[in-house]
């Protein structure tokens, strides 16, 4: 298993940045975190 770290681009209705993401090669799911889903998209509840 590694971990790599990348710059990834993101976009959402609201608009797009570049977010550095870390990458597992073991993992089934991803996630992101609130803070950085601010000017990308409304978070769902």
């Amino acid at each position: 298993m590694s971990i790599i770290k990348q710059p990834l681009l993101f976009a959402g209705s609201k608009g797009e940045k570049h977010i550095y993401t870390l990458y597992d090669s073991g993992a089934n799911l991803s996630c992101i975190n609130l803070n950085m889903l601010e000017g990308l998209e409304t978070p769902v509840s």
